[in-house]
């Protein structure tokens, strides 16, 4: 036999216990639950479980069962929100208790016998003082069992046995429990004296075990004393009563097939049945319930009525299908229904199925107390439909607005095509909130067109009452289709500056659009555009729905303040296309939209350009300045010469820029951005244009073919009558990239151009051209500064020129007579080693010359071997010296 031990034995054996099979605990944790089971200190039994978990030392196994204890004990206090992590960091391991950390070393005879006999001095002293000393009894737990047990029967089969001691003896029992206490208090419960004591201390309870065998007292023969305690609270779980901590379908079992005492009880306090499985029960276990109430309901024991009546007004009645059938069918016998319950049921689909022909019998029978509380709960009921049922229950709801009832909740959902005219003939039964939550049931649906005009007049009533806002309105009268309801949807927005409101209106009108696209809803639609921004997505998309339906109207209010969605939906082609509108009409209305202005939506960046057709994309190169910086080009042109580009050069759009060039439109850009490809597909055309009346034609063509290196004939250009040609010319030339024939330049030189005689003479100048002298000598009494400084640099190169020539001619024939020229020769004639009447001749003829360059050969020569020559020498020093050239 386990016994428990005192803690004394407990610190004893802990490292005994250690080296068991069974629970290896540690010492200090075997302290904690003798401290908690025996002493019954739970502050105590806390502190030391949370010593053992701060133990670094604390074994896996030991932590995870202090971690479990601890929990369960913070339970006990009433500290179930502190307990959950304790619980879940022991997870699932066992609730090792005090005989779990105790080994099975049989106490010796002497042992028990001592325990046993303190056990009896200890309920003598209770005897005698009238009670106490049930916490030393406890302590000694089993051993002390036998002799509670005998305190009891000599008490029993005496007389005067104070009930007091017996109650407190049996609640030793109840909460130490095992095998003796297990079997006497089985066999109590037929002891009727024996009984009425035991279960005043079944509140004592510590074992859940012990909860199985306090049910056989609910069968006791007197519930009196029963009924006193089951509502008691448990010592281990203070805020429980004892009966929510038996088992539920047990005490339903009991009492449901006990006499009406027993029933009674059972229904007035079926709440308290909830305390077991964490609040909730079986719903077999409430049906039993319900069907004791139903027939208690009917009983001729007013006791029995009355607690079933309780029962009924009680949530719990109203967890099952049968429980809330048994409502209905008695509702009416239920005086005092404003008390109750009424929240949500959890019922399924098919459950409620079942309950609706009791719900409409229930509705009838009701139909004239609107008032009532009865009413009240029932229209509760009809509030609480599922969702799931959908349209099936709308014949019962409609019946029920006809009963009187208003429940416009049950609606949600529901309204329908076909029963919104049913719906709406409700509005005015019904609040003025609910009412315009009916009609916002009509906002996402189709409606026949035929309820506009029941929407209209009760617009009308609505507006005369100030009941709620016009504009729930909107949308249902969209809904029908009918174009009429565009000129009322329009009065209303034009009403308003409240933005939400405005945009309610504008979807309703996109909506009737949709529907009906007559011209009073387009009309309705052009006023709401022109009234709007074009950044509102309400306008751009009514402007949409205008474009699909290839509204001309609306085209001059989209040129005058387009946006990016419009455009992109006019000029690009899809497939299958957005619009039917003519190129006719989109002409005219980039036409219009040139006129206008531009700003951002009109770059092309925006735009997938691939998708703009080659006729219009021409229209937007003409018509559209848009215009990037820093050059602040034209942007659409670009973009169409791209798509030349991409064709090589022909098609329409080559057709298109030499029609612009010869009418002096096409921008220098145009053709810069050709590719040299689809240039020189152009090229023989573009060369045609060199011999055009138009200057600017001819220049811009010469200019592109000069730069992308292609042969350019000046001649060609100066002999062409275009203004600004040859200006042009000349200024090529004096950049060096034209080379004209000069009998061509010379008659610029009296050209009406300033800039154009300076450039003349300029590059006539470069030419040193000997013909061009008498013009430049004219040009010298030029009115213009410029033209006459450019005359005289050029006849001064010209004149250098040919001087330098007629030098250079004479020194290649070897006659070169100028003083260096002379001095030089005269210097290699003199120089020792020459025939001595070669060199006297020589040096005279350097003194007569008279060049200072010669002084240093003819000092060396003064010092020459030859008195003669070295004299002559001295002589021309001196005579360089006294009549020197420079």
């Amino acid at each position: 036999m386990r016994i428990v031990k005192p803690i004394v034995f407990v610190w004893m054996f802990a490292a005994a216990l250690a080296a068991q099979d069974a629970p290896k605990v540690d010492a200090a944790l075997a302290q904690a639950i003798a401290v908690e089971e025996q002493e019954r200190d739970l502050a105590k039994a806390e502190r030391l479980y949370r010593e053992v978990l701060a133990a670094a030392a604390t074994s896996d196994t030991d932590r995870a069962t202090a971690n479990l204890r601890l929990g369960r004990l913070l339970q006990k206090l009433g500290r179930g929100d502190e307990a959950k992590a304790f619980l879940a960091a022991g997870g699932k391991g066992a609730v090792v208790s005090l005989d779990d950390v105790t080994d099975e070393v049989a106490q010796d005879t002497e042992r028990i016998a001592e325990l046993r006999a303190k056990a009896e001095e200890l309920v003598r002293q209770a005897k005698e003082q009238g009670g106490g000393h049930t916490q030393e009894l406890l302590w000694i737990g089993e051993a002390g069992v036998p002799v509670v047990i005998a305190a009891l029967e000599r008490g029993a089969a005496a007389r005067g046995f104070d009930s007091n001691l017996a109650a407190s003896l049996a609640s030793v029992l109840w909460a130490v429990g095992g095998k003796d206490a297990t079997q006497f208090l089985r066999r109590a419960a037929g002891d009727p004296k024996l009984a009425t004591w035991v279960v005043t201390g079944m509140r004592s309870i510590q074992r859940p075990e012990m909860w199985k065998v306090a049910e056989v007292y609910l069968r006791m023969a007197d519930f009196s004393p029963l009924r006193t305690h089951l509502r008691n609270q448990t010592e281990a779980q203070p805020r429980r009563p004892v009966v929510s901590s038996l088992d539920a379908g047990a005490v339903v079992d009991a009492m449901a097939t006990g006499d009406a005492e027993r029933k009674a009880w059972l229904l007035e306090n079926a709440w308290l049945l909830q305390g077991a499985n964490d609040g909730t029960l079986a719903l077999e276990v409430v049906d039993r319930i319900v069907a004791l109430a139903r027939d208690a309901l009917r009983s001729i024991d007013p006791q029995l009525g009355l607690a079933a009546r309780t029962f009924a007004l009680s949530p719990l009645a109203q967890r099952t299908r049968a429980g809330i059938e048994m409502l209905l069918n008695d509702l009416q016998r239920l005086p005092d229904f404003g008390r109750v319950w009424q929240g949500q049921w959890s019922l399924t689909p098919d459950d409620w199925r079942a309950l609706l022909p009791q719900i409409d019998a229930c509705a009838a029978a009701l139909q004239h107390t609107p008032e009532g509380d009865n009413h009240k709960w029932l229209a509760n009921v009809m509030r609480q439909l599922p969702r799931e049922l959908g349209a099936e229950v709308m014949s019962h709801i409609l019946r029920w607005f006809e009963l009187g009832y208003q429940p416009t909740a049950s609606l949600y959902g529901r309204v329908t095509t076909d029963n919104a005219p049913a719906v709406l003939a409700l509005v005015d039964r019904v609040p003025a909130k609910e009412s315009a939550w009916l009609v916002r049931q009509m906002a996402e649906m189709e409606l026949p067109r035929g309820l506009f005009a029941a929407l209209r007049a009760m617009a009308d009533r609505v507006e005369a009452t100030d009941a709620f806002d016009l504009f729930e309105f909107v949308q249902p009268m969209a809904n029908t289709g009918d174009p009429a309801a565009a000129g009322s949807i329009l009065d209303l927005w034009q009403t308003t500056n409240d933005d939400s409101k405005r945009t309610r209106g504008a979807a309703a009108l996109h909506t009737l659009l949709e529907r009906n696209p007559d011209e009073a809803v387009r009309a309705a639609a052009r006023v709401v555009v022109a009234n709007l921004p074009p950044s509102s997505s309400s306008r751009d998309r009514l402007v949409a729905d205008l474009i699909h339906l290839s509204d001309t109207a609306v085209l001059p209010e989209i040129a005058k303040r387009p946006s990016s969605q419009a455009l992109h939906l006019l000029l690009e082609a899809k497939d299958p296309p957005e619009h039917h509108y003519s190129e006719a009409q989109l002409d005219a209305f980039v036409t219009e939209a040139a006129r206008q202005g531009h700003d951002s939506v009109w770059n092309p960046r925006g735009f997938t350009t691939d998708l703009i057709s080659d006729h219009l994309l021409m229209r937007l190169a003409d018509a559209i300045p848009f215009t990037e910086p820093p050059q602040q080009v034209r942007v659409w042109p670009g973009v169409a010469v791209g798509r030349l580009n991409r064709a090589n050069g022909t098609g329409p759009l080559a057709t298109w820029l030499l029609a612009k060039l010869d009418a002096g439109t096409c921008q220098w850009h145009d053709l810069y951005h050709l590719s040299n490809e689809a240039f020189a597909t152009l090229r023989p055309q573009l060369e045609q244009r060199l011999d055009s009346t138009n200057g600017s034609v001819v220049t811009l063509v010469a200019d592109h073919m000069l730069r992308r290196g292609l042969p350019l004939d000046p001649d060609r250009l100066l002999r062409s009558d275009a203004e600004g040609v040859r200006a042009w010319v000349v200024q090529q030339t004096n950049d060096g990239l034209l080379k004209p024939t000069p009998d061509l330049v010379r008659p610029l030189l009296r050209a009406g151009d300033a800039s154009v005689r300076a450039g003349a003479a300029k590059y006539l100048g470069a030419c040193v051209d000997r013909e061009a002298v008498p013009g430049l000598l004219e040009q010298l009494r030029d009115a213009d500064a410029d033209v006459r400084a450019a005359a005289a640099e050029a006849l001064t190169r010209i004149r250098f020129y040919h001087e330098q020539q007629a030098h250079w001619d004479r020194v290649s024939k070897g006659l070169d007579a100028s003083p260096g020229s002379a001095a030089e020769k005269l210097l290699l004639q003199a120089r020792p080693g020459a025939q001595k009447a070669q060199r006297l001749l020589a040096i005279t003829s350097l003194g007569v010359l008279g060049v200072p360059e010669a002084l240093p050969f003819l000092i060396d020569w003064t010092t020459d071997p030859d008195a003669e020559i070295a004299q002559k020498a001295r002589e021309a020093i001196q005579q360089i010296h006294l009549q020197p050239r420079r």
